[in-house]
């Protein structure tokens, strides 16, 4: 998602990550990112127990070894749009740790909730 920030936000779009690490430990990455990814922290799990992400495998073999990650479980990588009115207008589920929608996916779902919101109103997706 970082790579298209950029694009997705000339979409009218603000990209969120949801983790379960304290905000302390996600600063740094924030930081390398520019700000164009905004942070959020779920060190307890009850947004990604809600959202079905919680993946009990945890991390995979070569981030536990290669990147130091810790044991334990993680979130699995979704992706949602969700219109200003509040309502989820796309959720992709992933199926593997590195999987993502494409941004010209995202942006279309984003440019259609516009659209669903026209009739309240609403501008923003």
């Amino acid at each position: 998602m970082e790579r298209h920030a950029d694009a997705l936000r000339s979409a009218g779009l603000q990209v969120y990550a949801l983790s379960n690490e304290p905000s302390a430990d996600q600063v740094a990455l924030q930081r390398r990112l520019g700000g164009r990814v905004r942070f959020l922290s779920d060190p307890t799990g009850a947004a990604l127990d809600a959202l079905g992400l919680r993946d009990e495998r945890g991390a995979p073999w070569y981030d536990r070894v290669f990147a130091g990650a810790r044991p334990g479980d993680i979130p699995m990588p979704a992706t949602l749009v969700v219109g200003a009115d509040g309502r989820v207008r796309m959720v992709y589920r992933s199926e593997r740790i590195d999987d993502r929608p494409p941004a010209s996916e995202l942006i279309a779902r984003a440019t259609a909730a516009v659209r669903a919101n026209a009739a309240t109103g609403e501008r923003r997706a």
